[in-house]
């Protein structure tokens, strides 16, 4: 920028010499002799005038010019005075505009003078920017605060060269708008600007616009020392906040008025009132304290504060009563809080719960000699000591010190003590007796009476003791402990040790998930050596990378450690085992995290075992099937969606008690298997078959119509009877079917269900007991086939047991039950084991036990079939005894059928006189003569004697027997 006065001379200048020249130049045309002469000499004057600055100056000027001009041209003398009157007229008129137009130049360059000054001395750095960024003047400040010089900036720096570009944004914005709309753009902002060494600092901006050159002048205040103390202030606030939650003591702060300004977690506790509750609340609402010897309220202290000026103590007696109605016995005091100037701003109240001190102490004053009975029982050395000697021990003092009570009284209590910590522990001695009633508790040694070194913690208070102040001590043998705490330190050394010999797995990792380090089990776990295992991170370790990624960085980001984490693992051969581990986070000293630490296992066998339950718990052990837990789960899965139409096929097992009854559940699990293997041939993979009880099977069909399902359940049918074909020998398969179909979702799968089930039976009682005559038939020729007895057994005792009957008059249908009762009645022994049935020797009271089950089996049996249903209860006892010994029911005499007692005498009699797998075959001389011996004991004796005359008659013939031997005993 130019200065303002030579700009003003120069515009000056250039309009007197144009005006000039152009007078000349009128002036020649018209007299070219002497008024053009005039006029050359008046420009000279003109230009004279510029430099001159003055009106008359100029003027005496153009007259002399004139003077001259006549003197030598002597030309007319009219036309030169008019001449000389109009150029002095005009040159004056000019230099009194000039004159004007001067002293305004000079009064505008003392105000720019003005301002420049003004411009430098502010503090602030200052600058002018110019409508296209560019900043067109600045001062020593702005140089000082950038780095720069006026010369490096002045035209050649843009403001934005200063601004960071996360702010620079946000600064264009603020620039345009004032630009556009002055009223609405802040006129002062903070912002982060760079100096020449691009370091960021914090300055306060204040900028206007100049309205007419649309520049900016902006004022630049660097405020980065504040922005740090305040950072400071604000991080000493929060640290005094944390002092204030972590110390055990209340501490409640208020205002002039006494009004709750802060609170901390423990004064919360004690009062019951939370903080943001109580601010701005009477201290005397929160802090109700009453005398508790008199009941009355106590002073308010902050008031006694403020209007003393100094601490204030709370009497010994002082209860603060909680917002809940809880009591505390408090202590300690208020003090006020000064400003900078030393004017209280406040009062900052500290108090502690000493209910229960303040309980220990009154009951002490009370009683000396309840406090000597107890400080007798206690194990800790209680011991009191005033004016330095001691004045009271117990006896566990003795047991400690190794001294007497007598040796221990009046002397100095530091006597005892250690002599590297005798000067400490006599300090503390002296403020104790001092009066500073501060808790004590430190460890030392003494030494005995016997001059050994004891390790022994001690606490300490000030008490009144016999009317005087006293030192109160308790002391405990910690030397155990002490011996334990070094045995630690000692145990620490040896972890790595332990580490190696544990049997779960140990790791360390850093943050990159690499291990650092490990313990023998967990390298072995993964078929590595520690120095092999050491180096691999959790990423080459894991099967899936980005799972163990995701598992690390979640406990990295909350900071919570996790357990029983579980993932696959590669080994180093290759293959894959299941790892549980938990997982912490490592800390350095200043608690950065530095890395991961935890605990694992192979738990591969035990996650196999829990698939297995898994399994189990969804399918039926016997026939791996699916159970009913899983077919209900299946039913409301399949319920309202997409599978429909369903069928539903409910299929039952014939026959199965009857079978466990008689040939035991073995032989009907086989049957159970049998059909179970038969219903999944007749069924496709993406069909749902289930066993939902003891004999039954529900087989779902998934988008399977009514046609499909009957055609299902033909083939289920045609697939029982190729089964019996090929296993014609054993037990038969029969079973009943039932099917429905839901064939939209407005049918529930339930109803379909229950349907199924209803025909189900509906077959099942169609059939009858076709299916249970099948079965019996069955076992009949299965006890044929085994011939357990001698062949022709059941043909003999049905041909004598019929003479007998006929003998004694039975009637037909007794006879006709007779003799089939002699072919049946031992078919429930189709259900004895071999080794039972065929035993060779006498069987034990366990096999007796058995074997006597035959006779229900087969009552059981009888019942099932309409054919054997008549005789049933002649099957039941027919092992029955005329003494009332037999079984199962334990009848006596003519209780037992006659049908019964036939069989058992002609049954006994075969039994002898044929070989058995226990005995040999006896003559019929030792048959007869042992069926005499059980007569009226084992047999109807009537019938005994009317069978050995039959057996008599029918071995006349041959002369085995004679008619008087019957009649004999």
């Amino acid at each position: 920028m130019l200065p303002l006065r030579a700009e003003v001379m120069n515009k000056t200048g250039v309009l007197l010499v144009v005006v000039a020249v152009l007078l000349f130049a009128a002036a020649y045309w018209a007299t070219p002799k002497i008024i053009g002469m005039t006029g050359l000499f008046f420009i000279i004057g003109c230009c004279l005038q510029w430099r001159l600055r003055g009106g008359i100056a100029s003027a005496l000027w153009t007259t002399v010019a004139v003077g001259l001009s006549f003197a030598i041209h002597g030309e007319n003398l009219a036309l030169l005075g008019i001449s000389v009157l109009v150029y002095f007229l005009l040159a004056f008129s000019l230099g009194i505009v000039l004159n004007y137009a001067y002293r305004q130049q000079a009064e505008l360059e003392k105000s720019q003078m003005r301002y420049r000054a003004l411009f430098e001395a502010t503090g602030a750095a200052t600058v002018v920017v110019e409508p296209d960024d560019t900043v067109s003047l600045v001062n020593r400040k702005t140089e000082e605060l950038t780095g720069y010089s006026k010369e490096e900036i002045e035209g050649k720096m843009k403001w934005q060269d200063f601004v960071f570009e996360d702010e620079l944004e946000l600064m264009n914005s603020y620039r345009k708008l004032r630009l556009e709309k002055v009223d609405e753009a802040p006129q002062s902002y903070e912002f982060t600007y760079r100096d020449s060494e691009d370091n960021p600092k914090k300055a306060l901006l204040i900028a206007d616009i100049i309205t007419e050159t649309r520049e900016v002048i902006a004022s630049v205040v660097d405020i980065t020392g504040r922005v740090r103390i305040e950072e400071k202030l604000k991080e000493s606030e929060e640290n005094l906040s944390i002092i204030l939650q972590s110390i055990g003591d209340g501490v409640i702060v208020t205002d002039t008025g006494g009004y709750v300004t802060r609170m901390n977690l423990q004064a919360e506790n004690l009062t019951g009132w939370k903080w943001l509750e109580a601010v701005g609340k009477p201290l005397s609402e929160v802090f109700n304290i009453i005398n508790s010897r008199t009941g009355e309220l106590e002073l308010n202290p902050a008031q006694q504060v403020i209007e003393t000026g100094k601490k204030v103590g709370l009497a010994n007696d002082t209860v603060l009563i909680s917002r809940n109605g809880s009591r505390y016995y408090i202590s300690d005091s208020a003090a006020p809080v000064y400003s900078r100037e030393g004017e209280i701003t406040g009062v900052v109240m500290v108090f502690s719960d000493i209910t229960e001190e303040y309980q220990a102490r009154e009951a002490l004053k009370e009683s000396e000699e309840k406090f000597r009975t107890l400080a007798e029982s206690s194990p800790l050395a209680i011991m009191i000591y005033q004016e330095d000697v001691w004045v009271y021990v117990n006896s566990a003092a003795e047991k400690i010190t190794g001294h007497s009570k007598e040796e221990l009284y009046g002397m100095y209590y530091w006597k005892i003590v250690h002599p590297d910590y005798r000067q400490t522990i006599w300090e503390k001695g002296q403020m104790r007796q001092a009066g500073d009633t501060e808790p004590f508790q430190y460890d030392f040694k003494i030494i005995t009476k016997e001059g050994k070194e004891k390790w022994v913690s001690l606490t300490g208070a000030l008490i009144t003791f016999q009317g005087k102040p006293a030192g109160f001590i308790s002391v405990m043998d910690i030397n155990a402990r002490k011996e334990a705490e070094e045995a630690l330190r000692e145990s620490e050394e040896k972890y790595r040790e332990i580490l190696a010999t544990m049997e779960d797995g140990y790791y360390e990792a850093n943050l990159k998930g690499i291990v650092t380090f490990c313990n023998e089990s967990a390298a072995r776990t993964l078929g590595y050596t520690v120095d092999g295992l050491i180096g691999k991170s959790f990423q080459q370790i894991c099967k899936d990378p980005e799972e163990a990624f995701e598992k690390f960085n979640r406990v990295y980001q909350s900071g919570r450690s996790e357990h029983s984490l579980t993932m696959e693992l590669v080994r180093s051969d290759g293959t894959t085992a299941i790892g549980e581990f938990s997982l912490t986070l490592v800390r350095n000293d200043e608690g950065r995290v530095t890395g991961f630490r935890g605990i694992g296992r192979d738990v591969t066998e035990r996650k196999r075992y829990e698939e297995q339950l898994k399994y189990l718990s969804m399918h039926d052990q016997l026939t791996d099937l699916y159970n009913r837990a899983y077919f209900e789960n299946e039913l409301n899965r399949l319920s309202g969606g997409r599978e429909y139409p369903v069928t539903i096929i409910s299929v039952d097992l014939d026959g199965l008690k009857l079978v466990n009854d008689t040939l035991g559940h073995e032989k009907g699990d086989e049957l159970l298997k049998a059909c179970a293997m038969v219903l999944q041939d007749s069924l496709r993979r993406s069909d749902i078959l289930a066993r939902v009880g003891g004999d039954e099977f529900v087989a779902i069909l998934p988008r399977t119509g009514r046609e499909k399902g009957e055609e299902v359940v033909e083939r289920i049918k045609s697939n029982v009877e190729l089964y019996n074909r090929k296993n014609e020998h054993q037990v038969p398969l029969s079973i009943s079917v039932g099917l429905s179909t839901a064939e939209k979702i407005s049918k529930p799968l339930e109803e379909a269900f229950r349907e199924a089930d209803d025909l189900m039976y509906r077959d099942k009682l169609h059939k009858g007991t076709g299916a249970k005559s099948q079965i019996i038939r069955s076992l009949m020729l299965t006890l044929g086939e085994r011939d357990y007895i001698t062949e022709g057994h059941a043909q003999r005792l049905e041909e004598l047991c019929l003479e007998l009957g006929k003998r004694i008059n039975l009637t037909q249908k007794q006879l006709s039950d007779l003799a089939l009762l002699a072919q049946v009645h031992d078919l429930g022994k189709v259900g004895i084991p071999d080794r039972i049935l065929f035993k060779k020797g006498p069987l034990n009271e366990e096999e007796w036990e058995i074997m006597r089950q035959h006779s229900e089996k087969g009552f059981r049996i009888a019942l099932s079939s309409t054919d054997l249903s008549g005789i049933a209860d002649l099957i039941l006892k027919h092992h029955e005894r005329w003494d009332g010994k037999g079984y199962p029911m334990g009848l006596a005499g003519k209780e037992i059928p006659v049908e019964c007692r036939i069989l058992a005498i002609v049954d006994a009699y075969d039994a002898m006189t044929n070989d058995r797998p226990y005995q040999r075959a006896q003559s019929r001389e030792e048959a007869i003569k042992e069926l005499k011996k059980e007569a009226g004991r084992q047999f109807d004796p009537d019938l005994v004697k009317e069978f050995i005359l039959l057996l008599g008659e029918k071995g006349a013939g041959d002369g085995t027997f004679s008619k008087e031997e019957g009649e004999g005993e």
